[in-house]
């Protein structure tokens, strides 16, 4: 696959994600169902929502510096499948490490042609 066809993939689809995350947050944030009365957030669904929020801006960094933030939006990842681990059992969730290794790949393709212009 030619390495701008691969690029964008990645931006579209990262595009996407933020859409559809920011939605379900909006909509839970401000939707009718607003949590009035609940207990107060624990620690687990504290650290994942913060996770996630860092693996999308991960993704949305990648954009413009492609490695860096696609270390971010793994890293995020993971440490959030460490502290919870029920993350692992949907399948939404794998779109994002997905999407980083993309990105990864993406950079490390651009950069080949340099070394071997070195050489």
């Amino acid at each position: 696959m030619e390495i701008k066809t691969l690029r964008w993939t990645a931006r579209v689809l990262s595009a996407l994600i933020l859409l559809i995350w920011g939605s379900l947050f909006l909509a839970d944030l401000f939707g009718k169902n607003n949590h009035q009365g609940s207990s107060a957030i624990d620690f687990k669904d504290f650290s994942y929502l913060a996770l996630m929020v860092i693996s999308i801006l991960g993704l949305v960094f990648a954009w413009k510096w492609e490695l860096p933030g696609a270390i971010v939006a793994l890293a995020a990842f993971i440490i959030n499948a460490a502290i919870n681990p029920r993350i692992m059992g949907l399948y939404i969730h794998f779109f994002i490490p997905a999407l980083a290794i993309i990105y990864i790949l993406v950079w490390w393709m651009s950069r080949v042609p340099l070394r071997d212009n070195k050489a």
